[in-house]
């Protein structure tokens, strides 16, 4: 018999339909107001169907129901107290999942004026916002503070009341637009114990409040404020997160902010964390100061490893362009300098040719800038070049970025490209003013005498690779890889897997191949 003329299949279609309208329809259906799972309910439907039919359905029969006094009632009341009862052992507040919940209120603000509007905006903001009420009463307060006209003892009470406010709350403030700038303005106006109980709260969340949109400003601030001798306790806060730091925009900042006036050893602690994750919980030793002579220390298995976990470090940072940190600038050059051409050309692929001019202004940046371009092709060359465009007086003129000239000039092979884009905008400042600046002059003279000692300092020429030497690690470089073809062929054929045709056939194909354009 067909399902659709079975009388028993008719209340299972119900269940169905009230089912799927629970589940994917937002609103609740008619069919959806059925008590599902009630058993009552299925036997009066079953019956209905039986009288329509005569009683000669052909599905299973249910029992027939005794007509007892109250016997419904009591059905209901027993499951309704089983609902509750389960309802009780989930805490009574759980809700159930076909449960629709009610759409938030909206408001049209079109009907209200502008004071009710404001109204209305700050009272929904109260409830989305944490700390809004105690923001815009601060706000209040540091507008007075921070007026010209304020007297001393006024501004004084100010701060201290804004202060009193603020305590066990200062993290949370700082991530806020106003909240942010309150707290700024205490550190300003405050006393050195309220800066002090600022810093204490500050300090565990730094990491945090560093990646912050307002909160960076904060963090900055303390920096900015922190004696030179207390600066090693704020390094601190941020162990092990360096890296992390150096990825993020506005991380970036904080982290040259905090770099740039450290000591030697302690700029040292920070770019070693690139190196290897046993340096954020052991220090390097204090005759350890770059990376060549931290892999000369490890065993020869671990170097390898050691330079893998650089790459997965610098890469992220090189492909988003945030190289203007000077930790940026002396990771990477440390790290080109013991890559091979290989990981120099690779470095010069991961970043865009405008982040290379934001590297340039430095010594490592300078260095490494010209070992990517020594190893790079001639699309990035000339990238760079045109990159240069209307920069390269000013470019000239800087104590190491003039290198970076003196480098192309010796890389780039296409003396056209290099007339239109570097020596006509030298021609245009004029070739007499050029002669006469210090940094400038210097590129006139490597074009006549290149590398020569008299015109370049030696902390100047070990920012520029040496021609002869890049082209020589070229050569060994694709030697080694022809060794090393040449060893797997040999082991391949000592295992029997490669016939002796087959290694004639490969000999004449690497004879063709053995001429290399540099």
């Amino acid at each position: 018999m067909a399902r659709d003329l079975k009388s028993s299949g008719n209340a299972a279609k119900a269940r169905r339909q009230a089912r799927r309208s629970a589940k994917f329809n937002p609103k609740p259906a008619a069919a959806a107001l059925i008590n599902v799972g009630d058993k009552g309910q299925y036997d009066d439907e079953y019956a209905a169907n039986e009288g329509e039919n005569g009683g000669k359905g052909s599905g299973k029969k249910l029992g027939k129901r005794k007509k007892t006094a109250g016997g419904a009632d009591r059905a209901d009341a027993k499951f309704s107290g089983a609902k509750k009862t389960k309802a009780g052992a989930n805490g009574g507040d759980k809700k159930n999942k076909h449960d629709v919940e009610k759409p938030r209120e909206k408001v049209d603000f079109s009907q209200l004026n502008r004071k009710e509007a404001k109204a209305k905006s700050d009272e929904l903001k109260a409830l989305r916002k944490p700390n809004f009420a105690l923001v815009q009463e601060l706000a209040v307060m540091w507008e007075r503070m921070r007026g010209k006209k304020v007297s001393k003892n006024d501004r004084r009470e100010l701060c201290d009341a804004i202060y009193a406010k603020c305590v066990g709350k200062v993290p949370e403030l700082a991530n806020n637009h106003k909240g942010s700038r309150v707290v700024q303005a205490v550190m300003k106006y405050g006393t050195p114990e309220q800066c002090d109980g600022i810093m204490s709260e500050v300090k565990p969340q730094m990491s945090l409040l560093s990646k912050s949109l307002y909160g960076n400003f904060l963090v900055r601030k303390l920096i900015d404020g922190t004696n030179k001798n207390d600066l090693p306790a704020l390094i601190e806060c941020v162990k092990g997160q360096i890296s992390r730091l150096a990825r993020h925009p506005i991380g970036s900042q904080i982290l040259e902010a905090l770099y740039h006036p450290a000591a030697a050893k302690e700029k040292r602690g920070m770019v070693f964390e690139f190196y290897g994750p046993e340096y954020v919980h052991f220090r390097a030793s204090d005759d350890v100061k770059t990376l060549r002579e931290a892999l000369l220390l490890k065993p020869v298995a671990q170097r390898q490893g050691m330079l893998q976990h650089i790459n997965m470090s610098m890469i992220p940072v090189l492909e988003k362009g945030l190289v203007s940190s000077s930790i940026i600038h002396r990771v990477l050059a440390e790290y080109l300098d013991v890559g091979g051409p290989s990981s120099k050309a690779e470095a010069a692929g991961s970043i865009a040719a405008a982040g290379l001019l934001r590297m340039m202004h430095t010594k490592d940046g300078a260095t490494a800038v010209n070992l990517m371009l020594s190893y790079a092709g001639a699309k990035q060359r000339k990238g760079v070049i045109k990159a240069l465009k209307g920069q390269v007086w000013r470019v000239a003129q800087d104590d190491y970025a003039h290198c970076v000239i003196t480098t192309l000039f010796d890389c780039v092979d296409d003396t056209q490209l290099l007339s239109k884009g570097i020596i006509s905008e030298l021609k245009q400042e004029g070739l007499e003013e050029v002669i006469m600046h210090k940094n400038a002059r210097r590129i006139i003279l490597h074009l006549l005498n290149p590398r020569c000692t008299r015109y370049f300092p030696p902390h100047l020429l070990e920012c520029v690779p040496d021609p002869a030497k890049v082209k020589q690690d070229a050569e060994d470089a694709v030697e080694a890889l022809k060794r090393g073809g040449r060893a797997e062929k040999e082991a391949k054929k000592a295992s029997g897997k490669v016939s002796d045709s087959d290694d004639e056939d490969n000999d004449a194909d690497e004879s063709d191949d053995d001429v290399v354009v540099f």
